[in-house]
């Protein structure tokens, strides 16, 4: 039996209707996976420079321990020191470590509760559009806040138990800043092409300037710490 046009014009109209609005939900749909997206990176990208900046800070409080053990070293063999007085000045060398480790680890406690409490708004929005990805930065957030709090007593520390927790505490911290990385152009890639491209770039600017001292500051410093050789002439 022939259908009548009749009735199957108006069955097209109802289902191209309908798939109109499914294409319009859809869209509507990925705008606001994009926003909350959107809404996330800022605090993310903070806390991750946060903790390049830190990183920065331990590789040159690290390489000045790997100095002072080196010099104590050679002090040791030029000098035959007793084993006990070798640990003795080792076990005081950790501790001065431990404690300037305390002092600079760490952020001001107004930095930290505006970063935290827009970590929490950031990991919200994101566990709307990417669950999986909400969770992992939940995790790197509760593993960095474990680091800024975890303290050794300074007075009652083992040396070589020490630096073998701190190792391991330290890749823990790099392994992690590696993978909020990820995670900030996963999110970025996102939302679109060009905003990964842009936030790619700013990764790597960022990144750049935070490794180089800027020559100029440098350059500006030493200027100011040579005589003044106008002043000199005058008062000659």
């Amino acid at each position: 039996m022939e259908l009548d046009l009749k009735y199957l014009i108006p069955l097209v109209g109802v289902l191209l209707g309908w798939i109109l609005s499914q294409f319009s939900g859809a869209i509507n749909t990925a705008k606001e996976l994009r926003q909350y997206r959107s809404s996330a990176l800022p605090p993310m990208l903070d806390l991750y420079f946060q903790q390049y900046r830190i990183d920065q800070i331990l590789k040159f409080f690290n390489l000045r321990l790997g100095d002072s053990m080196e010099k104590l070293h050679k002090i040791y063999e030029k000098h035959d020191v007793p084993k006990e007085k070798r640990l003795e000045i080792f076990s005081l060398l950790v501790e001065k470590f431990e404690q300037t480790r305390q002092g600079n680890l760490d952020l001001p406690e107004k930095n930290k509760e505006y970063l935290f409490r827009a970590l929490d708004t950031a990991t919200l929005s994101l566990s709307k559009a990417d669950p999986v990805s909400a969770y992992r930065l939940s995790r790197l957030v509760a593993e960095f806040i474990l680091l800024l709090e975890i303290k050794f007593p300074a007075n009652e520390i083992n040396s070589e138990k020490y630096l073998s927790t701190w190792g391991n505490l330290l890749q823990t911290f790099r392994n992690d800043i590696g993978d909020l990385r990820k995670l900030i152009l996963k999110v970025s890639l996102g939302i679109g092409l060009v905003t990964f491209l842009r936030i790619w770039w700013l990764l790597r600017s960022e990144e750049k300037l935070l490794e180089q001292p800027p020559d100029d500051v440098l350059e500006d410093l030493v200027q100011t710490l040579k005589p003044n050789q106008t002043m000199h002439a005058t008062s000659a």
